[in-house]
């Protein structure tokens, strides 16, 4: 009788009545001794669960998030900023708007420097060629070089880093964001006071700039499980839009063919942009645009949803769950 009584508590609180009994009485609040009788929690050095903890259990259960603003104001930014963001129509756009910013700069370097700093499909078959010695790409191979080495340096460190700190996690996104953005300003002041040669050191210099932002954007999306929405491949979602038997479906009844045709216009309208301005203008003001629509990416970051980790419970219980926590909430405090 008393196991199933054990068991229909353990099944109030979301307990699965195959765990270990110890983790089922921390849960309901049972201090089980030796004789096996029950006694609730109570406050005691050890840091044991109390009613009290229990309450604050299921207030977060209700509205999850809801204990980052129990926080002092300063740590409610800090718990924020740690949320890893979830996946989500704003996460879809901010990924679709770095397929824009991609097509201003490849559109850009393309013409300054007949490399891509991003399409490295492209550069592999420059590559190819200038080791053949062609004559289509003898002057620019050291500019192929370089993109593709600072290109795989961005990706491994970046990746890496974000492996180590979170790679969901806002504060790393933004702070990711905020270093390609601050590499791409970089490059636009390099370009601007510096000469327009199609080679030689100041190219160089503004590649490397550009490939290795480009290696780290590239590694934003992979990181966040969306390898459809890497900003930068077209070819494979070209090739995913013709092989899909729901293409024709209705615009809210497929949204994988939803993001994959933004994506795409997104590109081709960025690479349209870069052409026209650096027709119009000049190179260091494509980059500038680019620079501008990096950083607005950054500030998006902040109004994603997030996840919450920090559920009291057993290792097991302590799956995500998404925060009711908002910007302004945490900014306004209500």
């Amino acid at each position: 009788m008393i196991g199933m009584n054990r068991t229909a508590e353990a099944a109030a609180v979301g307990v699965s009545p195959c765990e270990p009994e110890k983790d089922i009485a921390k849960e309901i609040g049972w201090d089980l001794s030796p004789s096996g009788s029950r006694q609730p929690y109570t406050q005691t050095s050890s840091g044991s669960h109390t009613s009290d903890d229990l309450s604050r259990y299921e207030m977060s259960a209700s509205e999850p998030g809801q204990s980052i603003m129990d926080l002092p104001k300063n740590q409610q930014w800090r718990a924020y900023l740690s949320q890893d963001i979830v996946h989500g129509n704003m996460l879809t756009f901010e990924l679709i708007f770095l397929y824009f910013i991609t097509g201003i700069i490849d559109a850009m370097t393309f013409v300054s420097y007949r490399i891509f700093t991003s399409k490295q499909t492209g550069n592999t078959i420059f590559l190819a060629l200038a080791s053949a010695e062609s004559e289509a790409v003898q002057q620019v191979a050291p500019n192929v070089g370089m993109s593709m080495a600072t290109f795989c340096a961005g990706s491994v460190i970046f990746g890496h880093v974000g492996n180590l700190f979170g790679k969901k996690r806002r504060s790393w996104l933004m702070f990711s964001e905020f270093f390609q953005t601050c590499l791409i300003f970089g490059a636009t002041a390099l370009r601007y006071w510096g000469n327009n040669d199609k080679t030689g050191p100041h190219a160089l210099g503004v590649i490397a700039l550009l490939s290795f932002a480009s290696g780290g954007q590239v590694a934003l999306p992979i990181g966040l499980g969306i390898p459809e929405l890497n900003t930068t491949m077209i070819t494979a979602a070209l090739v995913s839009l013709a092989n899909d038997r729901n293409i024709f479906k209705k615009f809210a009844k497929n949204h994988r063919r939803n993001r994959l045709v933004g994506a795409y216009l997104a590109f081709l309208g960025g690479a349209y942009v870069g052409a026209m301005t650096n027709e119009l203008c000049w190179p260091a003001v494509t980059l500038l645009v680019a620079g501008i629509g990096k950083t607005c990416v950054i500030g998006m970051f902040l109004f994603n949803g997030g996840h919450e980790h920090n559920k009291p419970g057993p290792p097991e219980n302590m799956e995500s769950t998404r925060s009711s926590i908002t910007l302004s909430r945490v900014f306004w405090g209500d």
